[in-house]
């Protein structure tokens, strides 16, 4: 095979993601939904129905993901009362897990 130089142009406004992240072991799926996540501006709220749409992911792939993101750390997910007493889910991405990474 030639080797040959390649080069990438950007129309659009881009976010970076630690390479520590590329790394982490976890499976592809919870790795492209935190690419996404962290992608995304500084306190952007959405729906994870939003997500799955865009990612194309099924609510089983998503309940897979979920779990292992839950047990890496960087998802939680909490059940509160809203101020009008109704139960709500919180859910919160974070990068928590890559602090102590050593590849930054």
């Amino acid at each position: 095979m030639i080797e040959t130089s390649s080069s990438l142009r950007k129309s659009y406004k881009f976010g970076s993601v630690s390479l520590s992240l590329l790394d982490f072991d976890m499976s592809p799926i919870p790795k492209l939904i935190m690419v996404w996540v962290l992608t995304k501006p500084d306190a952007w709220h959405f729906y994870i129905s939003h997500m799955l749409k865009v990612l194309r992911l099924t609510p089983a792939q998503w309940a897979n993901a979920k779990k292992e993101l839950i047990e890496k750390g960087f998802f939680i997910q909490l059940r509160e009362h809203n101020q009008a007493g109704k139960l709500v889910w919180k859910n919160e991405f974070n990068d928590d897990p890559l602090k102590g990474a050593d590849h930054e």
